[in-house]
C-alpha cells in the first residue's frame, strides 16, 4: 500500500507511464517512477497541466505549452509544442 503526498497530482499516459506533479513549491516538480525505486525529476517554474494525450503529458508555463514523455533510455523529455 503506498500514501499519496499532498499537493501532488497523478496522470497516467497510453503506455501506462504515471506521471506525478507536485506543486506545493516552486521549482514544482514532475517525475515518473519505475523499476520500484527508481525515479526521473524535472523541476520547473509553476506549470498548469493540461492532461494526457496519447504517451505524453502536456502542461503550460508562462504562455508555451509544452509535452513531456518518459522513456527508459531517455528518462524524463521536455519539449515546447507551442510559443
Amino acid at each position: 500500500k503506498k500514501e499519496l503526498l499532498e499537493y501532488t497530482n497523478i496522470y497516467q499516459v497510453d503506455d501506462g507511464t504515471i506521471f506525478y506533479h507536485e506543486y506545493r513549491h516552486t521549482p514544482q516538480r514532475l517525475y515518473v517512477k519505475w523499476q520500484i525505486f527508481s525515479e526521473e525529476t524535472k523541476y520547473l517554474r509553476e506549470i498548469s497541466v493540461h492532461g494526457p494525450h496519447g504517451n505524453s503529458l502536456f502542461f503550460e508555463s508562462q504562455g508555451k505549452i509544452y509535452k513531456a514523455r518518459f522513456t527508459e533510455a531517455d528518462g524524463v523529455v521536455v519539449s515546447i509544442v507551442r510559443e
